[in-house]
């Protein structure tokens, strides 16, 4: 699934790229760029490939665009999971299409030798890279657009949930990586202690929120905030090691 593995590492790129710039047209254009970028590195140039790559790139940078105005205006939440969960699936469909990893990736992994493992499969090493990128900004992004389409975030200016629990943008990606890597490592178990002891330290926290002042936020819609924000993490996560394997 080497073109899915390719819009997953365009669509990572570009969701960093708009924390670095505030130009939209170089945040809509970085994806298209990595695109061509991860295909002339991994040698994703044959007929069947061609289809797959345009795919990725139109999806990146309509993703980029959506999610924009998503943030923008607090609305249209659904339009880029649309759009990203129907790439991912045509993807996932039409992988036949898309030929071997080869070129400068397939020389390296050929080249190195990675501890448990000796010479990485360039496949399976394209799209640790892409699910890699997806737990970081993608990832957050992702659980914010849940988020907002059941309505758990509030417009850009009124008292949020996510101000009550402090850490969120970072300790999600922290989590998810951390799924991801105990699952890579064969570790699962592990992985989901990880799940239990955030469910843990967090609920002190939450039922904190009943002896206090909220500001307009109850502890109902703190609780939503931190389910349906954790569970749609640890999917992010769960759906990432299982494409990874």
């Amino acid at each position: 699934m080497s073109g899915l593995a390719v819009m997953l590492i365009a669509v990572g790129i570009a969701d960093m790229s708009r924390r670095w710039t505030r130009r939209p047209w170089l945040q809509v254009a970085a994806a298209p760029v990595v695109v061509v970028g991860c295909a002339l590195l991994a040698g994703l140039w044959h007929l069947g490939d061609l289809p797959l790559l345009a795919v990725a790139a139109a999806a990146g940078g309509a993703w980029i665009r959506l999610c924009a105005r998503a943030e923008r205006t607090g609305a249209h939440q659904a339009a880029p999971l649309v759009v990203f969960g129907t790439a991912v699936g045509l993807l996932i469909v039409c992988s036949g299409w898309a030929s071997d990893v080869a070129g400068p990736v397939g020389s390296w992994s050929a080249w190195i030798e990675l501890p448990g493992s000796h010479h990485p499969d360039p496949d399976r090493l394209l799209m640790v890279v892409g699910v890699t990128l997806l737990q970081l900004v993608t990832g957050n992004q992702l659980v914010r657009l849940v988020l907002g389409s059941v309505g758990a975030v509030k417009p850009a200016g009124q008292p949020q949930p996510s101000d009550r629990l402090k850490g969120g943008r970072l300790l999600g990606p922290m989590e998810r990586l951390l799924i991801l890597g105990l699952g890579l490592a064969g570790q699962l178990a592990a992985a989901t202690a990880v799940i239990a002891a955030k469910s843990i330290i967090r609920f002190p926290e939450i039922n904190a929120q009943k002896a206090r002042e909220n500001g307009g936020i109850g502890i109902d819609e703190v609780t939503e905030y931190f389910l349906v924000g954790s569970l749609a993490s640890w999917i992010l996560a769960l759906t990432g090691l299982a494409l990874a394997q």
